[in-house]
Order: structure tokens, then sequence, then C-alpha cells
């Protein structure tokens, strides 16, 4: 499908199906994303990168969404899978 900017929500939910650890603190207005890879404190899984907490509707431009996988040390297959997940509208319960 292509690269192309996502919606926050849709960011976290991709990166949560790689397997990225996301990490909200709520009184600080950031969210930790924790890499797969090499740790970087004892008590984190990976790279960590830190991100300002939006609405989210907000759109992430797909070079900001680069930066962070490349932050994250994501491999190619991971990378191809986070790409190629395909969002589907919500349908609320009745």
């Amino acid at each position: 499908m292509g690269q192309h900017a996502l919606t926050f929500s849709e960011l976290l939910n991709r990166l949560r199906l790689i397997g990225v650890q996301i990490n909200t603190t709520s009184q600080s207005g950031w969210i930790y994303l924790f890499g797969k890879k090499g740790a970087a404190m004892p008590w984190t899984r990976g790279p960590v990168y830190p991100i300002k907490i939006r609405p989210d509707d907000d759109l992430i431009p797909a070079k900001m969404i680069q930066k962070i996988m490349k932050h994250l040390a994501l491999n190619q297959d991971d990378q191809t899978q986070f790409w190629d997940a395909t969002s589907h509208p919500q349908v609320p319960l009745q």
C-alpha cells in the first residue's frame, strides 16, 4: 500500500501489532515507545522513543513515522508488516 500519513491512533495500533511496547503515562503527557532489540536500560526491552500525546485523529506524516521506526531499530519484516496493515473503521456496538 505504500508509506503515507497515519492518524495517531492508527500509528499506535500498527506499532502494537508488530510488537512495540507502548507505555502511556497520562500525568506527563508523553507516550514511550519501546523497540524490540537490545535494551537501552536494564528494565526496558529496547530503544525508547518518547512522543507527546496527541488527539486520536491527528495526522502523523510518513517521514516522522519512518524516523520513529528507524529509532526503534525495527527490521525490514516488521516495517513491511506495519505498512501492509489495513485499518478498519470501528463500528459502534448497539
